[in-house]
C-alpha cells in the first residue's frame, strides 16, 4: 500500500512537471509568432505607404526612389521569410521539447508502477532528476524563444531605419523642386532690376549703378542635403 502511494505522487509530480513545460513552450512559441506577425503587418503598412508616396515622381530620381523601395520591399519580405522559418524552427523545437517531456513522463510512471523496497529509497532522488530534466529542457526552450524574439525586434528595428532613410531621400527631392522655383524667381527679380536700369540710363543720369549687392544676395548659393550625405550620417 505505501509503494502504491509513493507510485501514485511520483505519477503526479511527473505529470504536474510535464503540464508546466508545455505550458511554458506553447507561451514562448507564441510570443516568438507574434513577433513574426508585427514584422510582417509592419511591412505591408510601410510598402502601402511607400507606393503612395512613390506615384506622385515621374522623373529620373524616382528611378532612383522605386529601385530602394523595390530594394526594401525584398529586404522586408526576406526578413519575413526568415522570421516564419524562426516561428517554424521554434514549433519543431516545441514538439520536440514536448515528445520529451511525454517520454520522461512515461518513464517516471514505468518506475513508479515497479516500486519496490529500493524504488522506495530511491523515489526522492528519481523525482529530483525528473524536476532538473524538465527544468533544464525549460531553460533551454526559454533561451531559444528569447533569441527568435530579438532577432525578430532586430530586423524590425533595421527595417524602421531604412524606412526612415528613404523618407529623406524623398523630401531632398522636394526641397530640390522647390529650389527650382526658387531660381525662377530670382531670375525674374534680376530681368526686373535691368529693366529699371535701362530706364535710368535713357533718362540721361550719370549716376553709377552698382549691381554687385543687389544680384549678390539673390543669388547666394543654396545647400541642398543630398541622400547620400543623409546616408553616411
Amino acid at each position: 500500500m505505501h509503494a502504491q502511494r509513493e507510485a501514485a505522487a511520483i505519477r503526479s509530480e511527473g505529470e504536474r512537471f510535464a503540464a508546466e513545460l508545455r505550458a511554458q513552450v506553447h507561451r514562448e512559441t507564441e510570443e516568438a509568432r507574434a513577433v513574426a506577425t508585427e514584422l510582417s503587418q509592419r511591412t505591408a503598412q510601410l510598402r502601402v505607404e511607400l507606393e503612395a508616396e512613390l506615384k506622385t515622381k515621374r522623373d529620373e530620381s524616382e528611378q532612383e526612389a522605386l529601385r530602394m523601395y523595390e530594394s526594401a520591399v525584398k529586404q522586408a519580405q526576406q526578413a519575413t521569410e526568415e522570421a516564419n522559418k524562426a516561428v517554424a524552427e521554434a514549433s519543431r523545437l516545441s514538439a520536440e521539447l514536448n515528445s520529451e517531456a511525454e517520454r520522461i513522463l512515461r518513464e517516471a510512471k514505468l518506475q513508479a508502477s515497479n516500486v519496490t523496497e529500493d524504488a522506495q529509497r530511491n523515489a526522492g532522488n528519481l523525482i529530483n532528476q525528473s524536476r532538473r530534466r524538465a527544468e533544464l529542457l525549460a531553460r533551454k526552450a526559454e533561451a531559444y524563444a528569447n533569441a527568435v524574439i530579438v532577432d525578430g525586434q532586430e530586423r524590425l528595428s533595421r527595417w524602421e531605419s531604412e524606412s526612415n532613410e528613404i523618407e529623406d531621400f524623398l523630401n531632398t527631392m522636394k526641397s530640390l523642386m522647390s529650389t527650382e522655383s526658387m531660381v525662377a524667381a530670382d531670375e525674374t527679380l534680376v530681368q526686373s532690376e535691368l529693366e529699371g536700369t535701362s530706364a535710368s540710363i535713357t533718362d540721361g543720369s550719370d549716376a553709377e549703378i552698382d549691381y554687385s549687392e543687389g544680384t549678390r544676395a539673390s543669388y547666394e548659393p543654396i545647400e541642398v542635403e543630398s541622400y547620400e550625405d543623409n546616408k553616411r550620417d
